[in-house]
This record gives structure tokens, C-alpha cells and sequence, in this order.
């Protein structure tokens, strides 16, 4: 993360007045902009969508959210599904988050594109994919513009 995670801790508790212990979409889209990370509460919404988040986060999930919008531009949603699923903050994902593109209406057939990417893993002798490869995959299989 480019912040420290001590600097999301503080905002969260900052915007969690009440001590529920949880923040709604629009005071995580508050807290954020404290940092001038400035995303509507759309945004904030389409992002836990995506990345399977609640929508009242707990301190876990809100450094997740700051994780994913930190590291992502506002509409790029392979960026986003991505960094949803880089459980590790590692910059390395399962390539089962193929699978996953339907949480970004992506039509295609994702067991093929999975077994695809599992297969190139296998010959790599690893259980993760860089960014860069599953950009790659996504720009042949969605013909996305460089």
C-alpha cells in the first residue's frame, strides 16, 4: 500500500463516530477523501460489488476498499477485479479469478480462459498470476485497446 495501513486504521475510526464498528459506503467514500482519494459513493459501491465486499465494512474490508482504490484508476475494472482478488497483496493472483469477471459483465467462456491461465502457471511452476499476464489474457480475450 502507498499509505500506511496505520493511516487507514486512524480514518476508519475517525469516521466510525458512532463505535459501530463498521462503515457505511458513503463515510468509507468520506474517509478516503481525507487523503484526497476522491471517488463517488457509486464508485465506492460498484467497487464492493466487485470485489465481493459488504457494504458495512469492518476495519478488514475498509483496508481492503483503501488497497483496491489506492492502487486502481476510477473505471478500470480488470485493475479492480484484479486487486479484489490479490488476497496477499502480492501483485499475484489465482488464475480462478477468470472466473470472476462476470462481477464485471465480462461474457466469456472463463473455465476455458481459466484452465488456460492454470496451465501457464503449471509450466511456470507457480500457483499465481502476474498483472501483466492477466492483462495480457484479458486484452486477447476481450480485444482491449492498449
Amino acid at each position: 500500500m502507498k499509505n500506511h495501513h496505520t493511516i487507514y486504521q486512524n480514518l476508519f475510526i475517525a469516521q466510525d463516530q458512532l463505535k459501530l464498528r463498521f462503515l457505511t459506503p458513503i463515510q468509507a467514500t468520506k474517509a478516503l477523501e481525507c487523503i484526497q482519494i476522491i471517488r463517488t459513493e457509486s464508485d465506492i459501491k460498484q467497487i464492493l460489488q466487485i470485489a465481493e465486499l459488504p457494504s458495512k465494512l469492518i476495519m478488514r474490508d475498509f483496508l481492503r476498499l483503501c488497497y483496491i482504490v489506492e492502487n486502481s484508476e476510477q473505471h478500470d475494472l480488470f485493475k479492480i477485479i484484479f486487486l479484489a482478488n490479490d488476497h496477499n497483496y502480492r501483485q499475484r493472483v489465482s488464475p480462478e479469478t477468470f472466473r470472476k469477471l462476470k462481477n464485471i459483465n465480462c461474457k466469456c467462456d472463463s473455465d476455458s480462459v481459466t484452465d488456460i491461465c492454470t496451465e501457464i502457471a503449471d509450466l511456470e511452476n507457480q500457483k499465481y498470476i502476474s498483472y501483466e499476464l492477466f492483462m495480457c489474457v484479458c486484452e486477447d480475450v476481450f480485444n482491449i485497446e492498449k
